[in-house]
C-alpha cells in the first residue's frame, strides 16, 4: 500500500542526517533519534486505526523492546556508541517489519522478525569495509604526506592477533589536543601512582575512564565507545601535570557507524539478510 512508503522514506531521511552528523561531528543527536521514536509510534498506531489492526502499533513496541535490549547489550562490550544504539531502536519503532513484503503480513506463511533483526546484520557485515577505508583515510590525513606509504606498510607488519587492533586503529596525539569524545587507548602506569590517580578520577562525579590493575602495572582507558568526557580531559591534563602520565597519549580512532546503518538500511530494504546470500 502507498501509505507505507512514509515510514520508508522518513527513516531513509533521519538515517541520511545521522550518517552526516556523525561523519562531521561523530555524534548522533539525541534530538534526532528520540523523534524518530515518536514518530514510529505515532505512525503505527496511525496505521493500526487507518486499517483497524492491532498488528501495527503492537509490533512497533515488541520491535522497539527486543532491539534495545539487543543492542544495549552490543553497548554494554563496547561494540557500538550510544547513539548507534538509539537510532537503531528508533528505526525499529518506525519500521518494525519490512513494508515492502506487506502482502505477505496476514498469510500463513508469514513469520514475525523484526526488520532491525536483519539491519543490524546487515550494518555490522558492511561496516568492515568502511572501517578499513575510513581509518586509513584518517591515518593517511594524520601522518607526515612524505612517509605516508612507510607507515602503513610498517603497521601492517606488525600486524598480529595480539596487537592489530592498537597498532592499526590508534593514534598518537597531544594532551593539549585532546577532544570530547575521544577514545583513551589503554594507557600502561607505574603501580605507585594507583592512590594518587585513583583519587584524581574520584574528583569526577560521572568519569568515563577506567582504572585496573594487571600483572605489568596499572591500566587507564575509556569506560565505553562514548569517549572522554571534557572532565576526564581535565583529570588526564592534571595527572600530567603531576607527571603521572606523558605529554602524548593513544587513542582509537573514532569509527562513525551511522553511515553504515544507512546503507544497511538500504539494502535490508531491498533485499533483506545478506547473510542468506551466504548460506
Amino acid at each position: 500500500m502507498i501509505i507505507f512508503i512514509i515510514p520508508i522514506v522518513i527513516t531513509f531521511i533521519y538515517t541520511l542526517i545521522s550518517s552526516l552528523t556523525d561523519l562531521k561531528y561523530n555524534i548522533i543527536p539525541n534530538k534526532i533519534v528520540f523523534s524518530l521514536w515518536i514518530l514510529g509510534l505515532l505512525i503505527n498506531l496511525m496505521f493500526t486505526l487507518i486499517l483497524n489492526n492491532l498488528f501495527f502499533i503492537l509490533s512497533s513496541i515488541i520491535s522497539t523492546t527486543i532491539t534495545f535490549l539487543i543492542c544495549y547489550i552490543l553497548w554494554k562490550i563496547r561494540l557500538w556508541a550510544g547513539g548507534d544504539v538509539k537510532l537503531i531502536t528508533g528505526i525499529s519503532s518506525i519500521i518494525p517489519i519490512n513494508y515492502f513484503y506487506y502482502n505477505e503480513l496476514f498469510t500463513n506463511k508469514y513469520l514475525f522478525i523484526p526488520f532491525s533483526f536483519n539491519l543490524i546484520v546487515n550494518s555490522i557485515l558492511i561496516s568492515f569495509p568502511f572501517i578499513i577505508i575510513y581509518t586509513l583515510l584518517i591515518k593517511i590525513n594524520k601522518i607526515d604526506q612524505n612517509n605516508i606509504l612507510d607507515n602503513i606498510k610498517w603497521e601492517l607488519l606488525l600486524f598480529n592477533l595480539k596487537s592489530s587492533i592498537n597498532n592499526f586503529s590508534t593514534l598518537l596525539i597531544s594532551i593539549d589536543n585532546l577532544k570530547e569524545g575521544m577514545i583513551l587507548d589503554r594507557y600502561l602506569l607505574n603501580n605507585k601512582d594507583y592512590f594518587l590517580i585513583k583519587q584524581t578520577i574520584s574528583l569526577e562525579s560521572d568519569s568515563n575512564l577506567s582504572l585496573t590493575k594487571s600483572k605489568n602495572g596499572l591500566i587507564l582507558k575509556s569506560k565505553s565507545c562514548s569517549g572522554l568526557t571534557n572532565e576526564d580531559i581535565l583529570v588526564l591534563k592534571l595527572l600530567y601535570d603531576n607527571n603521572v602520565i606523558g605529554k602524548n597519549i593513544f587513542i582509537k580512532i573514532s569509527i562513525p557507524f551511522a553511515p553504515s546503518i544507512c546503507i544497511g538500511y538500504i539494502i535490508t530494504l531491498l533485499y533483506g539478510n545478506l547473510l542468506f546470500y551466504f548460506i
